[in-house]
């Protein structure tokens, strides 16, 4: 309920700001392989903020409020531990525009319930292809 509620807001705004040119959007290019693996500066896998090694809604939800100055800014994954309103700016930059902000958490979002640009961008793919090989003992929640 949540995920559908959170997915419906920030695709409304991201409409409405494109449609006033607030917000431009970004496509990465991929290889010929179909795939490029980046690994952030501070290590875990791009769209991680929150470190779970998953890239979901969570990540999307923190992105949001780091956003809105609701958390934080941290160093890298693993974030020992980290404090409860901490994200991992590294990971945060999925559209690989110089910023962590409502444009990364849209591509999440994106990439979560398969919807594009999102879902068709390198940090998904690579996550996609990530939770495949390494499955977590909890599951998986991407829907790709």
């Amino acid at each position: 309920m949540l995920r559908a509620l959170l997915t419906a807001v920030v695709l409304a705004l991201a409409s409405v700001w494109l449609a006033q040119g607030v917000l431009a959007v970004f496509s990465d290019s991929q290889t010929s392989e179909g795939v490029v693996s980046m690994a952030p500066s501070g290590g875990g896998v791009v769209g991680d903020v929150n470190c779970d090694d998953e890239v979901n809604v969570v990540d999307a939800l923190f992105t949001l409020q780091y956003e809105v100055g609701l958390r934080v800014g941290g160093g890298a994954c693993p974030l020992p531990p980290p404090p409860p309103d901490t994200l991992n700016v590294a990971n945060c930059d999925v559209n690989e525009d110089g910023l962590c902000n409502v444009v990364d958490a849209l591509f999440i979002l994106q990439c979560e319930v398969g919807l594009p640009p999102g879902a068709e961008m390198d940090f998904c793919l690579a996550a996609a292809q990530g939770a495949q090989e390494q499955p977590s003992a909890q599951g998986s929640t991407n829907r790709r």
